[in-house]
């Protein structure tokens, strides 16, 4: 569909239509956030292995076999975007003239691949899986990062068959232990069906929020395009309300204030718009409790994927933050997102101030097999950029050794 050629009436409908597509997908997507407030599954779930392993005196952790448990089988988008990637990389590294083509310079590869049927398969994998870091703000990956990725992935001479192969054999092996540990802790019908049911939730929270990025995506081209004709950048106009669509479209002035400050709420009878200096002032009147952090040397939180590493703390809560992150560092984030994936793949250990663990950061942690410690609630006030941590993700402490 070329929305450039709709008319206004049309794309205001497209928008609404997707606006409420939205709505409905938070409806849905909030069973899969139940595990969040107070940890509701987690809890007795854990508790019920702890039980087990007592009772049968395994050589067993709780909180590793429960890591385990709840860890999908099923492969995630992100998973799918990297097994796709290789596969492509395998096709480019299989034929000598393609691969000189991804030997040139990143400037150069586009033109040297004109009407090769590579490139419409690299658009193609664009298309389904660009999104993924799109966030909410943008941008995705398009199709010049995926030239980019494989052609760095060219020049270092990375065997695409052999991690091809390595991922395949991570699932089969994570598969095995799930059934080892139901077979000695000797689940029931119920309790199998409860883990089951838990790994689930878990593939299905990743994918809501795949999706929610894709409607982003989708969203933001609609609003560019209302933009031109309403004379509004696109930081403007997700600051319009949707029902300001039929109303008529605030101006530049207000819409930049509300790009400063803006409170929405409503009552019985009316929905209340503040922008600019008047929400600000709102704001600092509201009853905010501040807490009081005391320098401490531990700080303990929950295991979403065990292990025991040290690391160099980097705070890495916005992709601007990303260009902190070095090979080998400790990402520690308020909570991560799929748009923090490039500084999550340099990170010896994930440490996290809220999540559950089918959080973001519990899930790519247990795919990328590296430790992670959610629910610290205090991680990024204690911790500094610069700090020298242990993290054992098994018993959920960080422990500061310099600062």
């Amino acid at each position: 569909m070329d929305i450039n050629k709709l008319p206004t009436k049309k794309l205001v409908s497209l928008f609404m239509q997707y606006n409420n597509d939205s709505s409905n997908l938070f409806r849905w997507g909030w069973i899969q956030n139940a595990d969040i407030v107070g940890e509701g599954w987690t809890n007795p779930l854990v508790a019920l292995i702890e039980e087990k392993i007592q009772a049968k005196k395994l050589d067993r952790k709780s909180v590793e076999a429960f890591s385990l448990l709840v860890t999908p089988t099923q492969l995630s988008k992100s998973q799918l975007d990297q097994e796709g990637l290789l596969e492509i990389l395998q096709e480019i590294a299989e034929n000598t003239t393609l691969k000189k083509k991804f030997e040139l310079d990143e400037d150069h590869i586009e033109a040297a691949l004109h009407n090769e049927p590579i490139l419409a398969k690299i658009m193609l994998h664009t298309s389904k899986f660009g999104h993924l870091t799109y966030g909410t703000g943008g941008p995705g990956n398009s199709h010049h990062e995926y030239l980019s990725i494989l052609s760095g992935l060219i020049k270092q001479k990375v065997d695409p068959v052999k991690l091809l192969h390595q991922e395949k054999e991570k699932r089969l092996k994570l598969k095995k232990e799930i059934a080892k540990i139901e077979a000695e802790l000797g689940l029931n019908p119920k309790e199998l069906l409860f883990f089951s049911a838990f790994r689930r939730n878990t593939w299905l929270r990743a994918l809501r929020k795949d999706t929610l990025f894709l409607w982003f995506s989708a969203a933001d081209k609609l609003l560019t395009e209302l933009g031109k004709r309403f004379d509004r950048s696109l930081d403007q106009m997700r600051f319009v309300m949707h029902q300001e669509f039929a109303q008529g479209i605030p101006s530049s002035d207000v819409l930049q204030q509300r790009m400063q400050a803006m409170v929405y709420y409503t009552t019985e009878t009316e929905t209340i718009i503040v922008q600019g200096e008047k929400a600000k002032q709102f704001i600092r009147g509201l009853p905010f409790e501040h807490e009081n952090t005391v320098e401490v040397d531990e700080i303990y939180g929950n295991c979403a994927c065990p292990g025991l590493t040290k690391g160099v703390v980097k705070i890495i809560n916005t992709t601007d933050d990303i260009k902190k992150m070095q090979q080998g560092d400790v990402l520690v984030s308020y909570a991560t997102m799929p748009d923090l994936m490039p500084a999550i793949r340099k990170a010896a250990a994930i440490v996290t101030d809220q999540g559950g663990i089918t959080c973001h950061a519990a899930i790519v942690s247990r795919e990328l097999g590296i430790p992670c410690i959610i629910g610290t609630n205090k991680a990024t006030k204690v911790l500094k950029d610069g700090d020298l941590i242990e993290v054992n993700a098994s018993h959920g402490r960080v422990k500061i050794l310099r600062r």
